[in-house]
This record gives structure tokens, sequence and C-alpha cells, in this order.
């Protein structure tokens, strides 16, 4: 396989010209990937869980099915349910809506006296890193509340991302673990791949902060590399099947590192 290490730009009016180098980190070539029938190209039913404050402290990993290799990651969190730390003043109703700090969005279940007693959580936001702390306070209010209610917010998983579909005849369930203290949190059987879906390849690698890569591809699909999966010690390749009614073949791809 053929590749450029050096790449020369000219600015127009420039003098002397400018140079851009590229330096080749690395090459995986010949990486095994499955048939679309064998790899999890989607994950199930999300139970969400209560208690986590952070996706970057949450794992997950693959439970039963037949075959191996199925890889995931948190991608963000969202509220769940939130208790009231400080009812307001005067002055709300059931069915006010409260906007906190953090774009959530409670609905008012219960009042005592005009002052907020219980809520539900009707917009649970999406929070890709670190919640706020509690208590969050109320920005806004849809209806006549007097003072500023604050709450203890509880949040959950919301979305997931499949890194690597692994190879299976049978799809797993997940388990999902946090090491900052979330807990009742699962994600149900995934699905195989079938036409138009999806397979992803996680490649492990030491890499830069910023680097780019290149993709051949063994069989007849397309290919990217999503920037959310970039990171410092790997990236995945999402193959493509080429029109909505097809499948992909197993097969191999070379990748080519620069940075």
């Amino acid at each position: 396989m053929g590749f450029d290490l050096h790449t020369t730009h000219v600015l127009n009016g420039s003098k002397p010209p400018a140079f851009a180098d590229r330096l080749l980190v690395g090459m995986a070539n010949g990486v095994a990937t499955p048939a679309s029938a064998n790899a999890v190209t989607s994950l199930g039913t999300i139970t969400p869980g209560s208690g986590f404050t952070n996706v970057n402290t949450v794992s997950l990993a693959p439970s039963g099915g037949t075959g191996s290799g199925l890889q995931a990651v948190a991608t963000s969190l969202k509220a769940v349910s939130a208790t009231v730390v400080n009812q307001g003043t005067s002055g709300y109703a059931v069915s006010d809506t409260i906007t906190l700090a953090n774009g959530v969005v409670l609905t008012v279940a219960s009042v005592s006296s005009g002052k907020v007693a219980t809520v539900t959580v009707s917009t649970p936001g999406s929070f890709a890193g670190q919640v706020a702390t509690n208590p969050v306070a109320q920005a806004s209010t849809s209806g006549s509340g007097v003072g500023t209610p604050t709450f203890n917010v509880s949040y959950g998983i919301n979305t997931v991302q499949i890194t690597d579909s692994g190879n299976y005849s049978v799809a797993p369930s997940m388990t999902v673990t946090d090491s900052a203290g979330g807990t009742g949190a699962s994600i149900a059987a995934g699905t195989l791949g079938g036409n138009g879906n999806t397979v992803y390849k996680y490649i492990p690698f030491g890499l830069p902060s910023a680097y780019n890569v290149h993709v051949e591809a063994g069989m007849d699909c397309r290919h990217y590399v999503p920037p959310s999966l970039k990171t410092n010690s790997g990236f995945t390749v999402a193959l493509v099947p080429t029109t909505t009614g097809t499948t992909i073949a197993a097969g191999s791809i070379d990748a080519t590192v620069f940075a």
C-alpha cells in the first residue's frame, strides 16, 4: 500500500514556500471484520438506573450471547428524578413547569400551601460529562410562583454507542457499572446486523491527541472514523453498506495513521 510521507503546500504570494509534513504514526493491516449477520449493530432498550454523576466513570460489558468482542461506551446521562430541597415561597400550582439552571425541566406534581412539594421530570436533558452539583436551582417557571426552589436531581444512562460490533451468533445484553456510585442501569440484548446496518470495528493504538486515519476496506462498503470515537488509545472504523438493501461480507481492513 502506497502513501505520501511528505506533502508540500505553496501559499500564493509566499516567499519562501510553507511546508506541512504528515508523519506516519503506524499501520494496522489485515484487521478482521465480521459479516453483518454476525455483528451487533444496535443495542437493546436502556434501563437508565439512578445516581450517576459523570458519563466518563461508566463502564459497559457484554453479558451472555454467543460470541465475543462487543464493546460500547455510555455517551450521555439524563435526569430521571428530582426531590425538593427548597420549596419556594408561594404561588406554585400543580402542572407548573420549572426549568432548572442546567436545562432540565420539571413539572410540579403536588403543592403544599402554594409551595412545591413534589415534581416529575418532563424534559430530562442530555449530559455528556459531569452533571451539575446538587442542589440545582430553578431558572424560570411557567407559572406565577415566587421564590427560588432548589432540587436534588438524580441521573441515569441516556445514550450509548457501539465501538466494536464483535462477532456473534446470538447477541448479548450489557451490564453497566459506575465507579462513582450509579446503580440500577442495564441494557437489553442487542440486534445482529441486517440490510443497511453499520458495523463498527475498534482498533487499539497509542496515539497523539490529534491524528488522521486512512482506511482501506477489503470488502464492498463505505467507511469512516466517527470523530467522537477517536481517542489517544484507539479509534473505531464504521463500515456502512453501499445501499440500504445490502449487507457487509466478512473481510478485513487496513488502517494507516498520520499525525
